[in-house]
């Protein structure tokens, strides 16, 4: 192998390196070098990284998105969105010309428990109860916030004994306030729709039907 003699520079000694030599200083700047595959590295203080050229691996469109995140870029990174516009994120969107193909509502089974009957709204907005007792406090929770107009399903399959229901003084009924009987038949079921815009203060109920 041909032998190297080192430059000295301002009494700083540079060696030429070969193939397979370590460069072992302690702080190198190196001009444009070309590092191949490097086995190992951490590139935390890097910058400069450019994701439309430097990064692989990327979804088709990722990385125009990531340099311009609106809403056209996403979709076009989504393989499986429905529809077309933008995202949505507020609390109370405006939705305009909303076409609603298929609303689904939860459906929900809460039981009697020593007269008290709990309708969690948090859990649906349709509620079918087996009557196996007289209900003395009825509870509805978890309502949304006031000013939002909001209506529950009450589903009532009665057990062949006439049962009596305590509505409470918030649940409104029409003709004169009176409460209706409940259908008293086996396995018939009464069905009661009740509406409320002020957050549960009133509630306005009415018959959707009897002994079905």
């Amino acid at each position: 192998m041909a032998a190297r003699f080192p430059l000295v520079i301002n009494t700083t000694t540079v060696q030429e390196l070969q193939s397979g030599d370590t460069l072992s200083l302690t702080s190198p700047t190196l001009v444009t070098p070309i590092l191949g595959t490097p086995t190992s590295g951490t590139l935390t203080s890097c910058t400069g990284l450019p994701i439309s050229t430097g990064v692989s691996g990327l979804g088709t469109s990722v990385a125009t998105f990531l340099a311009t995140p609106s809403s056209a870029n996403l979709a076009s990174c989504l393989t499986d969105e429905t529809g077309t516009g933008a995202n949505v994120f507020a609390t109370s969107p405006t939705l305009t010309s909303a076409t609603i193909t298929s609303l689904i509502e939860t459906k929900t089974a809460p039981t009697i428990s020593s007269g008290t009957l709990t309708l969690n709204c948090a859990l649906g907005n349709v509620f079918h109860v087996s009557l196996n007792a007289a209900i003395t406090t009825l509870t509805i929770s978890n309502i949304p916030t006031t000013g939002s107009a909001f209506g529950i399903t009450l589903a009532f399959t009665m057990d062949g004994t006439a049962r009596a229901v305590t509505w409470g003084a918030a649940i409104k009924w029409a003709s004169g306030g009176t409460a209706p009987t409940l259908t008293s038949t086996n396995n018939k079921v009464d069905i009661f729709c009740l509406t409320t815009w002020d957050g549960g203060t009133t509630w306005f109920a009415m018959v959707g039907g009897q002994n079905f």
